[in-house]
């Protein structure tokens, strides 16, 4: 793997990680279309630079950690690995003889699934991890699992879940982000056989640099902003030149 295409998407991944906009996917985009990489080792790398966003949100969250969190953290961690962990699987293998054209439409595809959550996401109510029930925390977590497809936006599909299930969209954020550090530390688990190569740990150093630079303006930005509306664009383009590319 060369040292470029790591620091480049290490840095990608350091901003968008924050937005909903699934960075899985921005990541995947990138290193298929713009540096020639197969999509099986493209999905390989996306998980691994997802370590340092990781690290990241532990150290920006880490005040904010209480026991009720922690137990929904860890039960819906459990329930992401029932529906992400063949999902990845799956994908590994699929994604690796995969043509480029095929892969720009898939994220497209998702992508668009990404625009039609945030645009019919609820306001959310008044509940907070203290009062979750086993229930909430399955959901959130099998929704999260989902999120393992390039595409479907882990922050966005999580909070939309939390704020229909009646939660305060703070402690929906909150709750979102404390989510992701066991999910990408179990995904990168799973996919321990492919190694770790130097130019990958560079670029998971770039995602945690660019993350602690940039967390708190890009989540100000996420409260903020209309996301469905670039994931509807970025969905289509990426479905055009996937069509464009296979034939």
């Amino acid at each position: 793997m060369q040292l470029l295409p790591a620091i480049a998407a290490g840095f990608v991944q350091g901003v968008t990680e924050w937005l909903p906009v699934s960075s899985s996917a921005m990541l995947l985009l990138l290193l298929v279309n713009f540096f020639g990489m197969g999509g099986g080792e493209a999905l390989e790398l996306v998980f691994l630079l997802h370590l340092g966003s990781a690290a990241a949100v532990v150290a920006y969250f880490r005040q904010k950690l209480s026991m009720p969190a922690l137990r929904f953290v860890l039960v819906a961690t459990l329930a992401s690995g029932l529906s992400g962990a063949p999902l990845y699987l799956v994908l590994v293998k699929e994604l690796g003889a995969a043509p480029g054209g095929a892969i720009n439409v898939l994220v497209g595809v998702a992508l668009l699934a990404t625009a039609a959550v945030l645009r019919f996401q609820g306001g959310g109510g008044r509940k907070s991890a203290e009062v979750a029930s086993l229930k909430d925390m399955a959901l959130a977590g099998f929704a999260q699992g989902i999120a393992v497809m390039p595409g479907i936006s882990r922050s966005g599909i999580t909070i939309a879940t939390l704020l229909m299930l009646g939660y305060r969209p703070a402690e929906a954020l909150r709750l979102s982000f404390l989510m992701a550090v066991p999910a990408i530390l179990g995904l990168n688990l799973v996919n321990a056989g492919a190694g770790m190569s130097a130019s990958a740990v560079a670029g998971a150093a770039v995602s945690l640099g660019v993350s602690l630079l940039s967390i708190h303006l890009m989540l100000d930005v996420a409260r903020r902003g209309r996301f469905e509306y670039l994931c509807l664009l970025l969905g289509v383009l990426a479905i055009a030149a996937g069509v464009s590319g296979l034939g």
